[in-house]
């Protein structure tokens, strides 16, 4: 033992037994007897642990007597009082130099259980050794500690036989004289203003009495037999009461003040000690300070002038002592309207107001709750809390730290209000400002969109108009005295411009309807590479070099559709690109559906451009345009359930893809065709 009181105290205990250097017996050599056999084991022992040996009771396969205690077996087992193993003890640097190991009888393995007293005092070990290396099997285990309990049960049986035969006629005489002194202080306690009461080791009240028990609703003894956690419904060891009668078992007296049943207490307890000194339970008393308490406050007279008004107002008032485990003082009626619990419950149940503050908002409400009970200052948030019933309501709550007559804080006063209504009507009104900020959003947006649309509209058609115009304009004026080409000229001037009018019209009145999401696909069985192939050719791309691998590829596509996107893909590279500029067209069947895919040698599109550059009014670089065609062609891809998407070419350069699911048609086959432009 390291403690020398403790060690003391385990001494004095043994020699309560007064067993050292008695004879043999046979009821302990049986046990000894029977551990040996359980385990397995040629020897057996039990030991017992003096202040500087280790006496052998009942020895088996050894002979009788002592070993010293520093070192030995026995000692290192009821230092940890539980069952110590050692399988070798000569690879244990704890006992590899101990006698038993180093000479006869050459001992390699030991098992052994403490023997401890009723009072928790290891008195010494039943152990098991062996002459060789082994180990011990959990049954094996489990019947060497049952046997240590019957070795102890023989030891406290001696002991209690002895005990009994000398003090059997001296507790008579003691029994005799406390009963009188015992019917004295009762009579004295029931008729003091306080509360008297014991308990022992286990926190078990003993005795309760005293004139100030029925202001609570107890009578004397009512709660014998009843532990203190039982008694306030806790389990908390830091609990003010608990905790202070823990403090009084460790031999400390200890004074509090205490909320009981409504009415406040002064308490005080300390240990209760036998005629050793030994702790045997606490002695407690508990004087009724609620009088003096409120006559120090003017809270009595306070709550007799205002509780009626309180009580009229909406919202619940509560009192409360500052002291956190105290019992709430007062709380109004309104309590029940609020969250469907009686008074008896707010003012009783010290954690009822912890249990219905809502889990994500409790942390928070109750730091600032211990903020404004350390220091003071005044409380005022919002939080929700959960009614009896289950449902969710919000609280205001506002309190004041109430103080005593020396200006010590003494109690919390505050009222909690229903704001679950204003919480509501708050909640729609943002929801509804929100909805409204998102549809300015949106209209600012499609004004935005507007604007740019009609910028983008008035710029694009401009040019070609005032191309049709300046050439009409001069065919009129001078269109006989113009020479054969030049007329010719200003007359292609002008279906160029035209069909680029029409173009632009097109597209407007396409992205319209397919934003009005009126435009379907018209799949027909349509040769997909054929119709690249003339396309290409149709367009007039000012002598630029276009390469087209189309081979013939039927498959049921919307052909309009399948034109505007071969179209747009091919008139963007060619408006993004220099003229000399090599593009290229490719058509070909793959994952059941059909690839159409523009490639260009120029400088690519930047990766940051790459996803808006399928958005309407959106440009991916140098060139005129409205920004719509690119657009196009992704919505008329995902009318047909595909896909657009750009990325880099091998070799450098853009490369624009279009993928249109659909079934290749029987017959129609996937080769290659090549149409240079």
């Amino acid at each position: 033992m390291n403690d020398s009181v403790s060690e003391e105290a385990r001494l004095a205990a043994l020699g309560l037994y007064d067993v050292l250097d008695t004879p043999s017996e046979e009821s302990f050599d049986d046990l000894a007897r029977l551990a040996a056999h359980q385990c397995g084991t040629p020897v057996a022992v039990v030991a017992l642990v003096d202040a500087d040996r280790v006496w052998g009771k009942a020895v088996v396969g050894l002979e009788p007597g002592e070993v010293p205690r520093v070192g030995s077996f026995a000692e290192e087992t009821i230092r940890h009082r539980g069952i110590t193993i050692v399988n070798d003890a000569t690879t244990d640097e704890r006992f590899a130099g101990h006698g038993l190991v180093t000479a006869q009888p050459l001992v390699r393995f030991y098992a052994g259980v403490p023997l401890v007293s009723t009072d928790g005092f290891p008195l010494g070990t039943l152990c098991v050794m062996d002459l060789r290396p082994r180990s011990l099997s959990a049954d094996e285990a489990a019947g060497l500690v049952v046997l240590g309990r019957q070795v102890m049960t023989l030891l406290e049986h001696r002991r209690a036989m002895t005990e009994l035969r000398s003090s059997i006629d001296e507790r008579r005489r003691a029994e005799e004289l406390a009963w009188e002194r015992d019917v004295r202080f009762r009579v004295t306690a029931e008729q003091m203003p306080g509360i008297l009461w014991s308990t022992d080791t286990e926190l078990r009240f003993t005795s309760m009495v005293g004139g100030a028990l029925a202001a609570i609703g107890l009578v004397p003894d009512e709660a014998v037999g009843v532990t203190l956690f039982e008694h306030f419904e806790t389990e908390d060891r830091d609990f003010m009461p608990i905790a202070a009668h823990l403090e009084a078992l460790d031999g400390n007296s200890r004074a509090y003040e205490q909320n009981w049943r409504g009415r406040r207490f002064e308490c005080h307890v300390v240990p209760m000690r036998d005629g050793e000194g030994s702790i045997v339970g606490i002695l407690g008393v508990a004087v009724d300070i609620t009088d003096r308490v409120w006559a120090e406050g003017a809270l009595e007279q306070t709550q007799k002038k205002f509780q009626g008004l309180i009580e009229a107002v909406p919202a619940v008032t509560y009192i409360d002592p500052v002291d956190e485990w105290g019992e709430s003082m007062y709380v109004s009626p309104q309590v029940i309207d609020l969250l469907g619990c009686t008074q008896e419950q707010w003012l009783t149940d010290p954690y009822f107001w912890r249990e219905h503050v809502h889990p994500d908002d409790i942390d928070r409400v109750w730091d600032e709750y211990v903020h404004h009970r350390e220091t003071g200052e005044p409380l005022d948030h919002e939080y929700r809390m959960i009614h009896t019933e289950g449902r969710e309501i919000w609280v205001h709550e506002s309190a004041v730290v109430l103080r005593d007559a020396p200006g010590k804080p003494w109690l919390t006063e505050g009222v909690m209000m229903d704001i679950t209504a204003r919480k509501r009507v708050e909640g729609e009104l943002e929801l509804a400002w929100q909805r409204e900020r998102e549809a300015a959003e949106h209209l600012r947006k499609l004004d935005e969109l507007k604007n740019l649309q009609l910028h983008a509209v008035s710029h694009d058609l401009r040019g070609p108009i005032t191309a049709v115009l300046g050439s009409a304009v001069s065919l009129e004026r001078e269109g006989g005295d113009l020479p054969e080409g030049s007329r010719a000229d200003l007359i292609g001037g002008i279906v160029v411009s035209a069909r680029k009018l029409h173009r632009l019209v097109t597209d407007l009145l396409d992205l319209d309807r397919l934003e009005r999401g009126i435009v379907e696909p018209n799949r027909k069985p349509t040769d997909v590479g054929a119709l690249a192939r003339r396309i290409v050719g149709e367009l007039a791309l000012e002598g630029r070099t276009v390469e087209v691998e189309a081979p013939e590829l039927e498959v049921a596509v919307d052909p309009v559709q399948v034109e505007r996107i071969v179209e747009n893909l091919v008139l963007n590279a060619a408006k993004h690109a220099d003229p000399s500029t090599r593009i290229w067209v490719r058509v070909w069947y793959e994952n059941d559906g059909v690839l159409v895919a523009v490639e260009d040698a120029g400088p690519g599109v930047p990766e940051e451009l790459r996803a808006a550059i399928f958005e309407p009014f959106r440009q991916g670089g140098r060139g005129p345009g409205l920004g719509i065609g690119l657009s196009l062609v992704a919505r008329f891809a995902e009318l047909h359930g595909g896909w657009a998407r750009v990325g880099d070419r091998e070799g450098g350069g853009a490369s624009f893809r279009a993928f249109l699911p659909a079934p290749l048609a029987a017959g129609s086959a996937a080769g290659s065709a090549t149409v240079a432009g």
